[in-house]
C-alpha cells in the first residue's frame, strides 16, 4: 500500500510539473513574442487543467495572432466562469478596439479597472480609445497615469508624442482676411490642349515639380511637422532646385500654408505654384457612393478648398492636420488633383454595382462612353469646382489621381490572373505560386470620358504616377523596347492617346536604396542605384516626360520617409507600425528623396579608416562593432594583409545555427546564421541554408521554379558549414496574353560593394558596403539590418519562425556574437557578445543628396519651358 501511494504522489507530481512546465515554457516563449508556439503549449497546459489563468492567456495569445474569433471564445469562457476577471475584460477590451468597437471598448476597460484600479493595460486601452474618439483630454489623462506605473511604456510613450503634434499647431499668420466674394473671376492658370497655360496671356508652362511629403523619421504618415520655418527652408531649396511647382496630397498642418504665403511676400522670389490633392481612404465594399463616404470625402473636397482661401478653422482630430487656416494661398494654386492610386478592384467591384451609372453636372459632366467610376469621377470634379465657385468665384484646372494600372491603354504583355489560369490550363500546366498583386491591366478610367461643360474655363488634365519599372508591361511590352527606352515608348503612346489635353506626369523617379526591387531593362531600376545614379535617371526620365510632349513632371520625393514599405520586404518589417523607427536600406520605397534621412544624430563612419569615427571600446582585441538606426558597422584592424578572411554571425541564439565556418575545419560552439566572407578583393554575406529567406518552388514547366517566402526560418544544428548566398526574386514570371513567356529574374543581394561613404572621394558610393585600408591593414564593413534578419532593430526583433508555415514570426534577439578567421590561422576567435540599445524616437539628420544639384541642372536646362 505504501508503496502504490509513493506511486501515485510520484504521477501527481510528475503531472504538476509538466503542467508547470508548459506554462513556464510559453510564457516565456509569449514574452519573447512567439505567439503561435506559446500558444500552442498553453493549450497543452489548459488540456491538462482547465485554468482560467491558462485559458486568458490563450486569448491574449489568439489576439496577437489576429485570431479575433477565437479570442473572444477564449475570453468569453472566462468571463462565464469568473465574472468581471479583469485579464478577460482587458483582453476583450482590446479585441474591441481592434475591431474599431469603440464603446464597447470602453466599457471593457472600465469593467477592467473597477476590479483591477492600477491595470496598466486597462489604463493604456483608455488611453488609445480616447485618442481614436478625438477626445484628446481624456487620453492624456489616463496615459499620465500610465506613465506614473510604468515610466517607460512604448505605447504610451509614442501616444503623448501623436498628442504632443495634434495639440500644437503654430499660431493664426497671417491676420485672417474678411471674405468678399470677387466679381470677376479668378482662374490664374487653364488647361490647354497641350500644356497649363497661365493667366493674363496664357503663355504655355511647363511644370517642374517636386511632390512633398513631410513625414520625418519615426513619425507615422498623417504625423505632420508644424513648423513654418521647416516648410519655409524647404520652398526656399526647391525654388533653388528650379522648381516651379510643390504638389502635397492632402492637408497638411497651416505651417505649411503659412510658409508658402511668407514665401510669396520675400523680395526677388521666383513664384512656386501649387497643386493640391484631395486625400481619399479607400471605401467600404467598394462602394464609392456610399453615403458616409462620400459625406467624408466632400467634406475633405470643402476643406481643402476653404483652407486654400485661408478661411478655415479645423479642430484637433487623430490622424489629421489641423488648426487655424488663414494665409490665403490661392493666388498661387495652379490645379487641383484628386484621390489617389485606386485600387483595381474598387473600381471594378464599383463598376459593379452602379451598371450604367452617368452625370450630369454644371461643370463637369461624364460622356457617354463613361464608365460608373468616371461618373462618380466628374461628379467629384463637378462639386469641387461648384463649391469653389460659389464661395470664391474662382477656377483652376481640375483632375483625378491615375496610374497605369488603371490607363485606358491594352498590353499584350500582361495578362490577368484569370488569363494566366485559362493559358496555363491549354498547356495542360497549373501554377501553384499564388501572387497577392493586383491585375494590373483589366480596368481602365480616364479623363478623356469626362466633359468640360462650356461653364468651366479652367478645364480638365490628365494626371499619372508613371514609374520606369512597373507595372511589368512597362518592361515587357514590345513595341515600348523599340523605343529609346521602355518608358519613353509608354509615354508616347499614353500621351498619343491624351493629345488634346494636358498630360502631367505627377510621380515619376527612381530611389537610392541598396535593395533593387524590380529590374528595368534599360537600367531603371526600382532602387539598387547610387545617389548620384539617382540623380542622372531622374533627370534623364524628365528629359524622356519633356521630349514626349507631356505637360510636366513632378519628381518623386522631396525627403526620404522611412515609414514607406515595398513588396519585397513587407513581410519582413516586423512589427511593420515601427518601421517608422530605422531606415531599411533594403526598401527602395524609403529612399526617394532629394534629401536624405541619414541614421544618427550626425554623420558617422565613413568606411575611409579613420580611426576618431569608431567611439566605441573594442569587443576582443582588434575588433569592433557599432550601430545605428540604419546598420551595423564592423571593424577588424588584421593581423597581416587582407587575403581570405570568414565573420561569422549569430543573431538569435548562441546554441543554434551552423557550427563551422566554411574555410575552417573546426567546430565551434556557437550556432552561426551568417557569415562574411572576403577572397581575392570580393565579399559577400551568405545565409546559412535552413534560414534563407526565400525557398525555391516548382512552377508550370513553361516558366520554371519560383521564389517564395520561408515561412519556417530556424537554422538547424550544422556542422558542414552550409551557407548559401542571399537571392531574392524581384521580377515574377508573367504569361503575356499572346502566350508569351515572361521568366522570373533573381539577384544575389548578399553580395557587398567595396567604397567609401564620404562625398568627393574617388571611390564614393552611397551603396558603399565595406572597404579595406591596406596601410591600416583594416577592415571596415557597413550591413544594413534588414540583410541580417532584423525585422526591428529599435526593439531587437529577429526573424524566427519555426512553428507554423502559415506566418513569419519574430524572436528578440539577446544580441550579436561574432566568429573571426584569417587563412593560415589554426582556430577562429569568438567574440563576447554585443547588444545595441533600443529606441522610440530614432536620431537622424538631414542633408541633400547628389541627386539635388543633378535635378537642379536638369531643371535649368528646361526653364520651365515647354517643346
Amino acid at each position: 500500500m505504501r508503496k502504490q501511494t509513493l506511486i501515485l504522489w510520484s504521477l501527481l507530481g510528475l503531472l504538476a510539473w509538466a503542467q508547470g512546465s508548459f506554462y513556464d515554457q510559453a510564457m516565456d516563449l509569449y514574452l519573447k513574442g512567439q505567439h503561435a508556439p506559446a500558444l500552442e503549449l498553453f493549450e497543452k497546459a489548459r488540456q491538462q487543467k482547465d485554468l482560467a489563468e491558462y485559458s486568458i492567456w490563450i486569448g491574449w495569445c489568439q489576439l496577437r495572432l489576429g485570431q479575433l474569433e477565437a479570442s473572444q471564445l477564449a475570453f468569453d469562457r472566462v468571463l462565464a466562469q469568473i465574472p468581471g476577471q479583469p485579464e478577460a475584460l482587458t483582453g476583450l477590451g482590446y479585441l474591441r478596439l481592434r475591431r474599431e468597437e469603440l464603446d464597447a471598448a470602453e466599457q471593457a476597460f472600465t469593467a477592467a479597472l473597477a476590479g483591477q484600479p492600477n491595470n496598466k493595460d486597462a489604463l493604456t486601452g483608455l488611453a488609445l480609445a480616447s485618442f481614436r474618439r478625438n477626445q484628446l483630454a481624456p487620453a492624456r489623462s489616463y496615459a499620465e497615469k500610465v506613465l506614473q506605473l510604468d515610466p517607460k511604456n512604448a505605447t504610451i510613450l509614442d501616444l503623448m508624442e501623436k498628442l504632443a503634434e495634434v495639440e500644437q499647431p503654430e499660431a493664426a499668420y497671417p491676420p485672417r482676411v474678411a471674405l468678399v466674394r470677387p466679381s470677376k473671376l479668378q482662374m490664374p492658370f487653364r488647361a490647354g490642349t497641350k500644356y497649363f497655360e497661365q493667366a493674363p496671356d496664357w503663355k504655355p508652362f511647363f511644370v517642374q515639380g517636386m511632390n512633398l511629403g513631410p513625414a520625418l523619421p519615426g513619425r507615422f504618415p498623417s504625423q505632420f511637422p508644424q513648423s513654418r520655418a521647416l516648410y519655409l527652408d524647404w520652398l526656399h531649396q526647391m525654388s533653388e532646385m528650379g522648381c516651379n511647382v510643390v504638389r502635397v496630397y492632402t492637408v497638411l498642418p497651416p505651417g505649411f500654408y503659412q510658409a508658402f504665403w511668407e514665401y510669396h511676400q520675400q523680395p526677388g522670389h521666383r513664384p512656386l505654384w501649387l497643386v493640391h490633392g484631395v486625400w481619399a481612404e479607400e471605401p467600404p465594399a467598394n462602394n464609392y457612393q456610399d453615403p458616409e463616404y462620400d459625406r467624408e470625402f466632400c467634406q475633405e473636397i470643402e476643406n481643402v478648398t476653404d483652407l486654400l482661401h485661408g478661411q478655415l478653422d479645423l479642430d484637433a482630430r487623430p490622424g489629421h492636420a489641423w488648426g487655424s487656416y488663414t494665409a490665403d494661398v490661392s493666388p498661387w494654386v495652379m490645379a487641383i488633383l484628386l484621390g489617389r492610386e485606386w485600387e483595381p478592384y474598387t473600381v471594378e467591384g464599383f463598376n459593379r454595382l452602379y451598371p450604367g451609372y452617368r452625370y450630369q453636372g454644371t461643370y463637369v459632366s461624364s460622356g457617354a462612353d463613361s464608365s460608373p467610376m468616371e461618373g462618380w469621377m466628374a461628379r467629384l470634379c463637378d462639386r469641387t469646382i461648384d463649391y469653389e465657385m460659389r464661395r470664391y468665384h474662382a477656377q483652376r484646372p481640375i483632375s483625378f489621381t491615375n496610374w497605369p494600372t488603371l490607363d485606358p491603354l491594352h498590353h499584350s504583355s500582361e495578362a490577368s490572373k484569370a488569363e494566366v489560369s485559362g493559358i496555363l490550363a491549354q498547356r495542360g500546366e497549373y501554377n501553384p505560386v499564388r501572387s497577392r498583386e493586383y491585375d494590373n491591366d483589366v480596368e481602365g478610367i480616364t479623363s478623356n470620358h469626362l466633359v468640360a461643360e462650356n461653364s468651366f474655363g479652367a478645364g480638365l488634365y490628365a494626371s499619372y504616377h508613371a514609374y520606369p519599372y512597373y507595372p511589368d508591361f512597362m518592361v515587357n511590352q514590345p513595341e515600348y523596347r523599340r523605343a529609346s527606352s521602355s518608358y519613353a515608348g509608354y509615354l508616347q503612346e499614353l500621351k498619343a492617346y491624351y493629345r488634346d489635353k494636358p498630360l502631367l506626369i505627377a510621380e515619376y523617379g527612381v530611389p537610392s536604396s541598396r535593395g533593387n526591387c524590380h529590374l528595368q531593362p534599360q537600367g531603371f531600376h526600382h532602387g539598387g542605384h547610387s545617389e548620384v545614379e539617382q540623380g542622372q535617371m531622374d533627370a534623364q526620365l524628365t528629359q524622356e516626360i519633356w521630349d514626349t510632349g507631356c505637360a510636366g513632371a513632378i519628381v518623386f520625393a522631396w525627403i526620404d520617409e522611412w515609414f514607406k514599405k515595398n513588396w519585397l520586404v513587407i513581410d519582413r518589417e516586423i512589427p511593420l507600425e515601427r518601421n517608422r523607427l530605422w531606415l531599411n536600406y533594403l526598401d527602395a520605397e524609403q529612399n526617394y528623396g532629394m534629401l536624405a534621412a541619414r541614421p544618427g544624430a550626425v554623420p558617422g563612419i565613413t568606411l575611409q579608416g579613420k580611426e576618431q569615427q569608431w567611439k566605441s571600446q573594442p569587443l576582443i582585441p582588434n575588433f569592433w562593432v557599432e550601430s545605428d538606426e540604419g546598420f551595423v558597422y564592423l571593424r577588424w584592424d588584421l593581423d597581416k594583409p587582407l587575403e581570405d578572411c570568414e565573420i561569422g554571425i549569430n543573431t538569435i541564439w548562441p546554441q543554434i545555427g551552423e557550427h563551422r565556418l566554411p574555410g575552417l575545419d573546426e567546430k565551434l560552439e556557437l550556432g552561426l546564421e551568417f557569415v562574411l566572407t572576403f577572397h581575392q578583393q570580393q565579399a559577400e554575406l551568405k545565409i546559412a541554408r535552413n534560414y534563407r529567406p526565400y525557398l525555391e518552388v516548382a512552377g508550370p514547366p513553361s516558366l520554371g521554379s519560383a521564389l517564395v517566402p520561408n515561412p519556417q526560418m530556424l537554422p538547424r544544428d550544422g556542422w558542414q558549414g552550409d551557407f548559401v548566398p542571399i537571392e531574392v526574386e524581384s521580377n515574377r514570371a508573367r504569361v503575356g496574353r499572346d502566350g508569351h513567356n515572361y521568366h522570373a529574374q533573381r539577384q544575389t543581394w548578399g553580395k557587398l560593394l567595396r567604397g567609401s561613404l564620404q562625398q568627393g572621394a574617388d571611390d564614393y558610393d552611397t551603396r558603399a558596403d565595406w572597404q579595406y585600408t591596406p596601410a591600416k591593414k583594416r577592415l571596415e564593413v557597413r550591413l544594413p539590418w534588414g540583410l541580417l534578419g532584423v525585422t526591428d532593430p529599435s526593439s531587437r526583433r529577429v526573424l524566427c519562425e519555426p512553428w507554423e508555415a502559415a506566418s513569419i514570426d519574430t524572436v528578440t534577439t539577446e544580441g550579436f556574437r561574432f566568429v573571426l578567421w584569417q587563412a593560415g590561422e589554426k582556430a577562429s576567435r569568438s567574440t563576447p557578445n554585443y547588444l545595441w540599445p533600443t529606441w522610440e524616437k530614432p536620431n537622424f539628420h538631414m542633408e541633400r543628396k547628389p541627386s539635388f544639384e543633378e535635378m537642379r541642372k536638369e531643371f535649368e536646362k528646361l526653364g520651365g519651358r515647354p517643346q
